[in-house]
């Protein structure tokens, strides 16, 4: 097991300022007390997540068990958190197994600046309009988190973002990130360009030693108020030997507490020559998928999960109060848009999903759930796949956070960049198809989840 130190890597600079916060100034008079006081907010989450499938015996139980700090001071923040996420009953001995290979440092930045402007650099979340092409997952008990440098600024009553990272997903490379949105009549507009090479990483450490650039754009836009609620995006990637698109829509209409259905459409195209040297499959990138593609997740790594045929989602939903809980079903449609390298085309699969949501306390949340998977087309003609399947799952989400007090200094945070420091809200379930009317929040896949990563579907110099 690989062991280093609380301060080793970009944490040194957290650690500076936890010292630099606590530590005592003789010069001080009682009246500068007040100035240099700093706030220090700790918390801890554990979410244990049973999840079982009907005709697999292969039931567990994993959890995410978090503790995090966050201290500020003026205009300067920093975050460290910590995690464990493990399966119960993996390590080999109760009493001599005590390596915790799933401890990590999730987050570990420092922040300097305040609403207007502020530069966050080391390890951080990041999640963007719905997260389409970037999110935090939050479902998977991991989570996703970047190391690099971000800045955020509101120009002309707007906001940008703009991401520097190095990522080992796929094929190491550099992500460059650049993000502006505005909010316009009750409507958010927003344009996300995504530059991915890997010429600057060492040829050495290059898959196949090969180099390649690609290019994701697109704009998504969403209403922000009354009961009629919309989206509608669309992205072009261009790369090596690459070109592709997707676009989704989806309308919705809340008519009370109870009845909120929403029609959704997404076309993701695919490739229709898998004979050639050029790849036209449209790639999520670092996406929540989980949140868009149903909860039983077979389409977690596109385009590796429809063998390149890229995919067309067809679905009907509805959230709502139910009892003390909310209750949120979900119809889907999923077909290839294209013939995949395996010969299959037409519909994949049917899946109904059932969600109920119940906040237990003030700081603690039970959600369970139930999925089912209908084979359609030549699927349901093939005795491999033809059978029907279910799953469900039962988690506990206990919270605990010193809240902080709404002031300016704090707003960077409250963008939808990152995941606050506190529980969800109490009206979500904290879930990715709950949060979905904003958006914005970071949501997630479950553990294991690999649809970052690149696949080697006819992509010998593509990510």
């Amino acid at each position: 097991m690989r062991t280093t130190s609380p301060c080793s890597g970009l944490l040194p600079l957290v650690c500076a300022l936890l010292i630099l916060a606590v530590m005592p100034n003789a010069n001080a008079g009682p009246q500068d007390e007040g100035k240099r006081s700093v706030d220090f907010r700790p918390g801890v989450q554990l979410r244990p997540r049973f999840e079982g499938y009907t005709f697999n015996p292969d039931h567990r139980v994993n959890q995410r068990t978090r503790l995090w700090f966050v201290l500020e001071h003026a205009r300067t923040r920093a975050k460290v958190t910590i995690q464990d996420v493990r399966q119960w009953g993996l390590e080999d001995n109760t009493l001599k197994d005590f390596h915790a290979e799933g401890v990590d440092f999730h987050e570990g930045w420092l922040q300097l600046g305040d609403k207007d402007i502020s530069l966050r650099l080391g390890r951080q979340e990041l999640a963007l309009d719905g997260q389409r092409l970037i999110g935090a997952v939050n479902w998977s008990q991991q989570g996703r988190s970047f190391d690099g440098l971000r800045l955020n600024a509101s120009p002309w009553g707007g906001r940008t973002t703009v991401l520097l990272s190095r990522v080992p997903d796929g094929d190491r490379h550099d992500l460059f990130l650049l993000h502006t949105a505005w909010q316009v009549d009750g409507a958010r507009l927003a344009f996300p360009l995504i530059a991915q090479s890997n010429r600057a990483v060492k040829s050495s450490l290059r898959k196949n030693n090969s180099r390649w650039d690609r290019f994701t754009g697109g704009v998504h836009a969403k209403s922000t108020s009354s009961a009629l609620s919309w989206r509608l995006e669309a992205y072009a990637q261009r790369g090596t030997d690459h070109f592709a698109y997707m676009a989704g829509v989806r309308l919705g209409y809340r008519f009370g507490p109870s009845l909120e259905p929403t029609l959704w459409l997404d076309y993701l195209s695919g490739d229709s020559d898998h004979g050639d040297d050029k790849t036209g499959t449209f790639d999520t990138l670092f996406a929540t998928n989980h949140k868009f593609y149903g909860y039983f997740d077979k389409f977690l790594a596109l385009p590796k999960h429809t063998s390149a045929g890229g995919l067309v989602d067809v679905a009907i939903k509805n959230k709502g109060k139910l009892g003390p809980g909310v209750l949120e079903v979900a119809t889907h449609l999923f077909m290839r848009a294209t013939e995949g390298n395996d010969k299959s085309k037409g519909a994949i699969a049917a899946e109904f999903d059932v969600v109920y949501a119940y906040q237990a306390t003030e700081h603690s949340k039970l959600v369970a759930g139930i999925a089912a998977w209908l084979p359609q087309g030549s699927f349901a003609d093939n005795e491999a796949t033809r059978a029907l399947d279910t799953w469900a799952f039962v988690m506990l989400d206990v919270t605990l956070s010193k809240e902080p007090e709404p002031t300016a200094s704090r707003r960077p945070d409250a963008d939808v960049n990152s995941t606050p420091p506190g529980p969800a809200a109490p009206d979500v379930a904290g879930l990715d198809v709950t949060r979905d009317r904003s958006g914005d929040e970071p949501q997630s896949e479950p553990a294991g989840d690999t649809d970052a990563v690149a696949t080697e579907v006819k992509r010998s110099r593509n990510p």
